[in-house]
């Protein structure tokens, strides 16, 4: 017996000592262009939003004050408040199965909390005078990270639980918009002054700083987002100017962020008829050519409900329309997440500023959903478990998207017009390939699944009625279909073998180049693979426990 409780103790020191657990939320590698996309949807909001009303996306950006985990008496950090407590609040996204990104946006200085995080006279261009913010991202990650720390290397309060590695949190934003000017010269950041903050953050510039610095030196596996940089700057010339910083300050010479994250609004114009492409397109080609190992977010984008606002579309029913097909477009062009803002108004109704009322909810203490929350949800309960999987079309009158269900074989067609005049294309003929029936699901107030009906079939060609509001068709498989596709394990992209197997019969097919499509061209693993993988992690639980029982049976 005494033989079986040794085994025992090395089994379990071996597993909670040296393996650092995996708990992400979504199913990616190191390539997020694998994930679903219900999940690379996401909202804006803080810790005390009606967490019934921020279930709705498969990502939470979360603007953390950064006195909400500093104490600045004691130079410590800690995690609970006699307000928030965000192990809880951490736990709950976590089990709901949302990605969780914390924006540490504000510093040290209590007259402006706006302004670098530094010490008066420290040389803002040398990553030691940002030893302070980058201590605490490491006791962040420490603790939410998916890796066990000694417990002596903590900086924490007296009284907090020393408990680390709970495997909440991947990926962790430094800061909001650095870039901007609004606040005056203490709290804009130049691109240098911003690259020396981002090494000492991402791993205490290359461990210079000593080993509790920055987030990689807690956890290795967790994932620095670049502060989003704002949408009144050129994005390109400030990454140029970070990465020269970078090539000639840190020895790996290497971009000091796993995420190139940028904000884009589009004024009271539609997301097709803005730049946002165009921008967007912009970054992903800087990327491609500079860091293509990185990913690209954008984690500000929206419209104000207040028509008055210069920042606003046309209708609350707008505002739900042109948020949906961002999400589609940004998916298509091949940004890894999308985040709207925000959750809730930052005003009441009545105000005019941009983004106050930009939320998919009314303000706080009230958070009364709007047409836009519910069309959300509509577009996550619809699209979940399914991936981009080609362009039917892309013109002037009307787009039409096609997403698979790799588990299923199960098609969804997305379509909609492009415009914002009251634009509908009716009695539409679409080809929908071998199929055994299809249903139509359109967006519909207080439902978060929208309405579903069944579409009449004939010759495998449906017909729709198509507006400005986007429609989902989805495709139930043949037998045909299923075979075909079960054997599949990996789903390719490549830009230049974009799927045009089912064409509408109002046009021919169009050839799309590279850079108008803009999608990797890596092999994406199919959700059947990390299916697999779940089931080996899972089998792999049962056979420990199993070794426990026969231990003591």
């Amino acid at each position: 017996m005494l033989k079986k409780v040794s085994a025992l103790i090395i089994v379990v020191t071996t597993i909670f000592s040296s393996t650092p657990i995996f708990a992400t939320n979504d199913d990616s590698t190191n390539n997020t262009n694998e994930i679903t996309f219900d999940k690379k949807i996401g909202i804006n909001g803080f810790v005390d939003c009606k967490f019934d009303n921020i279930q709705n996306s498969g990502v939470f950006r979360e603007y953390h004050n950064f006195s909400s985990t500093f104490d600045s008496n004691s130079g410590k950090s800690y995690f609970k408040s006699s307000s928030y407590n965000y192990d809880e609040f951490y736990k709950n996204l976590y089990i709901s199965g949302i990605t969780i990104v914390p924006c540490f946006k504000n510093g040290t200085d209590k007259d402006n909390k706006e302004n670098k995080p530094i010490k008066s006279g420290d040389n803002s261009t040398n990553p030691e005078s940002y030893k302070t913010h980058s201590n605490v991202l490491y006791n962040y990650s420490a603790r939410y990270g998916n890796t066990i720390v000694d417990k002596n290397k903590l900086n924490i309060t007296q009284g907090t639980n020393p408990i680390t590695g709970l495997g909440y949190i991947k990926y962790y934003e430094n800061w909001n918009e650095p870039d901007k000017t609004k606040f005056g010269d203490k709290a804009h950041f130049s691109p240098e002054e911003f690259a020396a903050m981002c090494s000492a953050d991402y791993d205490g510039h290359e461990g210079s700083l000593g080993n509790t610095y920055g987030i990689k030196q807690a956890d290795p596996y967790s994932k620095l987002v670049l502060g989003g940089l704002s949408s009144n700057n050129n994005p390109i010339d400030y990454l140029n100017s970070i990465k020269k910083w970078c090539e000639e300050n840190r020895n790996s010479k290497t971009l000091p962020f796993d995420v190139i994250n940028f904000h884009h609004y589009s004024g009271a114009k539609s997301p097709e008829s803005s730049d946002f492409i165009s921008k967007a397109n912009e970054i992903i080609d800087w990327k491609n050519e500079n860091a293509p190992d990185k990913e690209v977010w954008i984690s500000e984008f929206g419209w104000d409900t207040n028509i008055s606002s210069p920042n606003s579309a046309p209708s609350a029913d707008s505002q739900r329309d042109w948020i949906i097909r961002e999400y589609l477009l940004a998916d298509r062009i091949g940004l890894n997440r999308a985040i709207v803002n925000s959750s809730r108004d930052n005003s009441n109704a009545n105000s005019s500023s941009p983004l106050s009322t930009s939320g998919l909810t009314s303000q706080k203490g009230k958070e009364e959903r709007k047409s836009s929350w519910y069309g959300v949800n509509t577009l996550k309960n619809t699209l979940g478990g399914f991936i981009f999987s080609g362009i039917i079309r892309e013109e002037s009158d009307i787009y039409i998207y096609k997403y698979t269900n790799p588990l299923t074989s199960e098609d969804c067609f997305v379509l909609w017009c492009p415009t914002s005049d009251n634009k509908r294309l009716d009695n539409y003929e679409l080809e929908i390939g071998d199929n055994n029936g299809a249903n139509l699901i359109q967006l519909q107030p207080n439902t978060e699944y929208g309405i579903s009906s069944a579409l009449t079939v004939e010759n495998n060609t449906i017909q729709i009625n198509v507006s400005e509001t986007p429609t989902f068709v989805k495709v139930t498989p043949s037998e045909k279909t299923i075979s075909l596709n079960t054997p599949k394990s990996e789903t390719s992209l490549d830009a230049n073998n974009v799927n045009t197997q089912y064409l509408d019969k109002n046009q021919t097919s169009k050839e799309y180049s590279p850079s108008e499509i803009n999608v990797s061209a890596t092999n994406k693993e199919s959700k059947s693979s990390l299916s697999i993988k779940k089931i080996e992690k899972f089998s792999s639980i049962i056979s420990f426990f199993s070794f426990l029982w026969a231990m003591f049976v």
